[in-house]
C-alpha cells in the first residue's frame, strides 16, 4: 500500500514542526501574546506543549497516523503520482490539506500507492506495482486511491487516509475495502499542492475505518468544532444532528401532504 514509509521519529518531527508553524501562522493572534502570569506568553506555553508531544487543543486528529496518497505533495519527499515520469520529483512544500492535518497533530506514516496518474479505478496500474485488496489478494483494491484505502483498512488503530476523487477515486476503493470514503463538496478541502486531473471535477477526499472517525476528521479539518465552541455550541456530530432533524421533519409532515419518489421500472443495463 505504501510507496514511502516514514519511521516514527521522522513522522513526529514533521508533525511537531508543522504544528509550531501552524500555531504561529493561524493561531498567533493577539490572544497568544497575553501574559500568563509566570513571565511566559500563551504562545510560548503552546510551543512547549508541542515540543513535548502534548496536544494544544482538543483536535480530534492529534496523534492520528496519516496516510498520504502520492499525488499530494509533502515537502522534501518524493511525490511521484505513481508514474515513471515523476519518479524523482520532490516538492519544496506541503499540499495545503497535508499542512492543515499536520498542524492539527496528525503523524504522517507514509506516501501511499495509487493508480498511475489517478487515471483508473483499480490501482492495478502503477509504476510501483498493483495495490491488492486486503480481503483477497487476487482482487483489486479499487482506485485510484487504493493505497490509502488499504492502509486504513489494514490498521488496527484509527488512521486517516487522504485521497483524491474525480470520478469515484475515493469512494470506489472505500467500497471495495469495506471502509468509509467521503467526497465532499467541490472546494471544501483544498487541492493546492495536489497533482491535477480535472479542474472542474477534482476533489480532495477522506478515508477512515468508521463513520465517527470520519466525522471527527471532517470537523477538525474544516474547523467546525472551533466555530461551534466560539458560538457557545457543543460542536461535533453536526452532520448527524442534521440528518436526525431531516427525519423528524419528514415524520411530522401533515397528513395528506405529498412526497414524490422516482421508481425506475427498467434497470439501466437490461439490454446490454
Amino acid at each position: 500500500a505504501f510507496i514511502n514509509v516514514f519511521d516514527g521519529e521522522q513522522g513526529f518531527a514533521l508533525s511537531r514542526a508543522r504544528q509550531l508553524d501552524y500555531m504561529r501562522r493561524k493561531g498567533g493572534g493577539e490572544e497568544e501574546r497575553y501574559d500568563t502570569g509566570d513571565g511566559s506568553s500563551r504562545g510560548e506555553e503552546k510551543e512547549k506543549k508541542i515540543e513535548r508531544g502534548a496536544p494544544v487543543d482538543d483536535s480530534g486528529l492529534f496523534g492520528i497516523p496519516l496516510a498520504i496518497k502520492d499525488n499530494f505533495s509533502l515537502g522534501g519527499f518524493p511525490t511521484t503520482d505513481a508514474t515513471y515520469y515523476f519518479r524523482d520529483y520532490t516538492s519544496d512544500s506541503n499540499a495545503e490539506l497535508v499542512d492543515d492535518a499536520l498542524g492539527l497533530g496528525c503523524i504522517p506514516v507514509g506516501k501511499t500507492n495509487m493508480h498511475e496518474l489517478a487515471l483508473g479505478a483499480t490501482s492495478a496500474a502503477s509504476y510501483f506495482g498493483p495495490v491488492r485488496n486486503p480481503h483477497d489478494r487476487e482482487r483489486v483494491s479499487g482506485g485510484s486511491s487504493g493505497g490509502s484505502a488499504v492502509a486504513v483498512c489494514c490498521s488496527k488503530m484509527p488512521v486517516l487516509g487522504f485521497g483524491s476523487d474525480t470520478g469515484g477515486s475515493v469512494r470506489i476503493p472505500a467500497a471495495l475495502c469495506g471502509i468509509m470514503g467521503f467526497k465532499p463538496t467541490l472546494g471544501a478541502l483544498s487541492l493546492e499542492g495536489v497533482f491535477p486531473l480535472s479542474a472542474t471535477l477534482d476533489h480532495a477526499g477522506l478515508l477512515t475505518r468508521t463513520m465517527p472517525d470520519m466525522i471527527d476528521a471532517w470537523e477538525s479539518l474544516t474547523g467546525r468544532k472551533r466555530r461551534a465552541r466560539a458560538r457557545g455550541g457543543e460542536g461535533g456530530r453536526g452532520g448527524r444532528n442534521t440528518v436526525m432533524m431531516t427525519r423528524t421533519t419528514m415524520k411530522t409532515r401533515k397528513a395528506g401532504s405529498s412526497v414524490i419518489i422516482g421508481v425506475p421500472t427498467t434497470p439501466f443495463l437490461d439490454d446490454v
